[in-house]
């Protein structure tokens, strides 16, 4: 017995009426299939990929790949039945490669882009009067300034790992750094210890 709603059962027959249609030559039928469906699936696939364009793509292949398995699709009739489930079951597997490609592109970025930079020797603070300043001049950092150099210098992360614990872009690790080490130095040599 078929618990869906009469609205969700109708929908079923004409999405199988309209693919046959299509196939025997009515080409507006697709359009009506399109018109149907499409709204639903740019919603997921959006949610999904989070990036409206590749959701719009997504969206487009799986009504190429309805276009393409048409005749299979309406030799079973289980499958026209259910036309609904199956774009999606399409458009999911779809949404999925999408991302894992994305994850790939940016891992190799990663590699290509940006080599692993040796981390800077650790300070050496001689003296009361130089940890007092360097703790001070700490403490004045802007908190996001202070989080990157303490990971980097105080606990020895290295760039890919803060970027990972802070969720930043490898770029706004070393510009922090950079920015935050530029302005102890500064205000070291201003107090005459560097």
């Amino acid at each position: 017995m078929d618990d869906r709603p009469d609205s969700a059962r109708a929908t079923d027959a004409d999405d199988g009426a309209d693919l046959r249609r299509f196939l025997a030559g009515e080409r507006e039928r697709f359009a009506a299939l399109l018109a149907r469906h499409q709204g639903a699936l740019l919603r997921y696939a959006s949610h999904r990929l989070r990036d409206a364009t590749a959701a719009e793509d997504a969206v487009q292949e799986t009504f190429l790949r309805l276009l393409r398995e048409a005749a299979t699709l309406t030799a079973r009739p289980e499958l026209t039945s259910s036309l609904a489930a199956w774009l999606f079951h399409v458009c999911r597997n779809i949404c999925a490669d999408a991302a894992r490609k994305e994850v790939r592109m940016q891992q190799r970025e990663l590699r290509v882009a940006v080599p692993d930079i040796a981390p800077p020797a650790p300070w050496s603070v001689e003296s009361d009067e130089e940890r007092s300043k360097v703790r001070e001049l700490l403490d004045a950092l802007p908190d996001h300034e202070r989080e990157v150099l303490t990971l980097k210098v105080q606990h020895g992360k290295s760039y890919r790992e803060i970027q990972a614990l802070l969720g930043t872009t490898l770029h706004d690790v070393f510009t922090t750094a950079h920015r935050a080490l530029k302005q102890v130095a500064a205000g070291l040599r201003a107090a005459g210890l560097a």
